[in-house]
């Protein structure tokens, strides 16, 4: 009876032991794939911005082999644009939606900023923003001028 009852002890024993292995070698697994599958999410997000910033490109391209309403315009990744420095407004403005935008499957960034190939940089957020700043110093957007 001695022997049986040590028999059981070392097989519930080693039935432990292999349980525990094989459960750390699950979260082990687990942990190894969902690292691989967040990298691989990354390399899916740039290689979709890649494609975006191809099909603008693509866009700017044929755009100018139709024409433009004139030559003497700005070009930026997602819009083309022709600037009047003496009224500071558009001329014109050409931007590039994509289906993707359109669609929602990515969003435009809507940065809003000082455009440096502006040559009069007169261009300001106070051109474009209504703003009431509090004594805390913080900024309130009521909306664009």
């Amino acid at each position: 009876m001695n022997t049986i009852k040590k028999t059981a002890t070392t097989f519930t024993l080693i039935t432990m032991c292999l349980q525990l292995s094989y459960s750390q070698n699950f979260e082990f697994d687990i942990n190894k794939f969902e690292k691989e599958k967040l990298l691989l999410q990354k390399e899916i997000k740039s290689k979709n911005s890649l494609i975006i910033e191809l099909k603008q490109q693509q866009l700017i391209t044929e755009l100018k082999e139709i024409g433009l309403p004139s030559k003497n315009y700005i070009e930026h990744k997602a819009m083309i644009i022709e600037y009047s420095e003496e009224h500071e407004q558009a001329v014109w403005v050409a931007h590039m939606i994509l289906p993707e935008i359109k669609n929602g499957l990515v969003y435009r960034s809507n940065d809003f900023r000082i455009d440096p190939k502006i040559s009069t940089g007169t261009a300001r957020q106070e051109d474009f923003f209504l703003t009431d700043t509090l004594s805390s110093g913080e900024v309130i957007y009521k909306g664009f001028g």
